[in-house]
This record gives C-alpha cells, sequence and structure tokens, in this order.
C-alpha cells in the first residue's frame, strides 16, 4: 500500500506523560516443567545411543522427540526421548495423519523395547510428589 500524502497522527509528546517500565514475569517453573525438559547430558547420551539418526525414517535427526508427550508428563529421560528428524517428529506431534503418527509412535515403542530390557512405558510419566 502506499502511503505517500497520507497523514499519521504525530507521537504525543513524552514528556507530557509518565513513561512505564516494562512489567518483568517472574520467572517460575514448576516441577514438571523441569522433570519433563530434557537435560543436555540425557540429549548427548540419546544422540550417541541413535547414532544422531531418526528412529522412524533414518534421516538425520537430533534428540528433541518425547516418546509420552511433554504435555502428558512424559519425563526427559533417556527411556523416553529419541532423535527424530524435523517431519517425522512434525508429523507425530502435529501431524493431521493419525495413522501415520499411531505408525510412529508404535515404531517408537519397539525400539525403546529393544533398547532398554526394563524398559516400562509407566515409568515415563512424571508423578507428583516423586
Amino acid at each position: 500500500m502506499d502511503t505517500k500524502g497520507l497523514m499519521f497522527p504525530k507521537p504525543k509528546d513524552l514528556k507530557d506523560k509518565e513513561i512505564k517500565k516494562p512489567y518483568k514475569m517472574k520467572i517460575r517453573s514448576s516441577k514438571r516443567a523441569k522433570a519433563c525438559d530434557i537435560p543436555i547430558e540425557v540429549k548427548k547420551k540419546v544422540l550417541v545411543r541413535d547414532k544422531g539418526f531418526c528412529v522412524v525414517c533414518g534421516q538425520p535427526g537430533i534428540p528433541n522427540s518425547h516418546y509420552i508427550k511433554r504435555s502428558q508428563g512424559g519425563l526427559g529421560i533417556e527411556q523416553n526421548v529419541v532423535c527424530m528428524c524435523v517431519e517425522c517428529h512434525n508429523a507425530y506431534d502435529n501431524g493431521k495423519d493419525e495413522k501415520k503418527a499411531k505408525m510412529i509412535h508404535d515404531k517408537v515403542k519397539k525400539y525403546l523395547k529393544r533398547q532398554y530390557k526394563d524398559w516400562k512405558e509407566d515409568n515415563l510419566y512424571y508423578k507428583k510428589g516423586l
């Protein structure tokens, strides 16, 4: 849009008004949020375990995908985190194709069961008070 010739209001004199300082939010992080976050040490271990490749399709991936989602209380531990490429991670977390998301879920579950002999899905959830 061409703005030439349009009249814009001039800023009011700032001296007449008190300038408010921006509100600073307090940094609050719940125990659950901390437990579900993936620490750098876990990311390094998962990167080595998965050799830097997506466990679903084999493309280069990064260790930032929870098997049990953070929103569902999935912990940020090795047994719940895998490397995924951007496409697979997006399809798993945000995809509209439920069949593809289910296929990814099942494939990741099988992979994690092979990696950890005592792997149990119940151990991947945040439990309040523990």
